[in-house]
């Protein structure tokens, strides 16, 4: 008599290819990725669950929100959306990264890979901008201490989209 004592076997995950955004010296957009997650399992009648460590999941699809955008999987496909944070990547001045654990369940094991999104910072143009109130300059009385002293009235404002730099004004 032979006994055969089956054991659960853990899925596999391929390694998802990793994503890169360049950052550019103007206000940029950046375009999702995707792709597909996908798994084997060489337990008879596996089925496959996809997520994401640390994610939520809601109808269907788990959701991690990162530092430079949000990854989304669905769980039954692995079809997978990173959705860029144009904002804060045009923030960074310097190169970064951020990683997200992928993962797959056959309801009893589950194997991890991970998800790299690298970001290569730049720095930002700053732009100035003047209001002029009055529009007109005004010349001190003629035969006063004044006379020589031009004046004028309004705002300077500095934007700088890399929040690490701080615009100085000089005279």
């Amino acid at each position: 008599k032979v006994t055969i004592v089956g054991t659960n076997d853990a899925p596999t995950l391929n390694t998802p290819s990793s994503v890169s955004y360049i950052d550019t010296s103007a206000t940029d957009t950046f375009s999702n990725a995707t792709g597909t997650l996908t798994s084997a399992d060489v337990d008879d009648g596996a089925s496959a669950t996809f997520g994401i460590f640390g994610g939520s999941v809601s109808n269907g699809m788990s959701s991690l929100a990162g530092s430079y955008g949000t990854l989304s999987v669905n769980t039954s496909s692995g079809a997978y959306t990173y959705t860029p944070n144009s904002t804060s990547i045009n923030a960074r001045s310097l190169n970064a990264s951020e990683t997200f654990t992928v993962t797959v369940s056959d309801g009893t094991a589950t194997t991890n890979a991970t998800y790299t999104v690298i970001i290569t910072g730049a720095n930002d143009t700053p732009t100035i901008s003047v209001v002029d109130v009055s529009g007109v300059v005004t010349e001190g009385a003629l035969g006063t201490a004044s006379s020589t002293t031009l004046s004028d009235s309004g705002s300077i404002a500095f934007a700088d989209l890399d929040l690490t730099d701080r615009p100085t004004a000089t005279e």
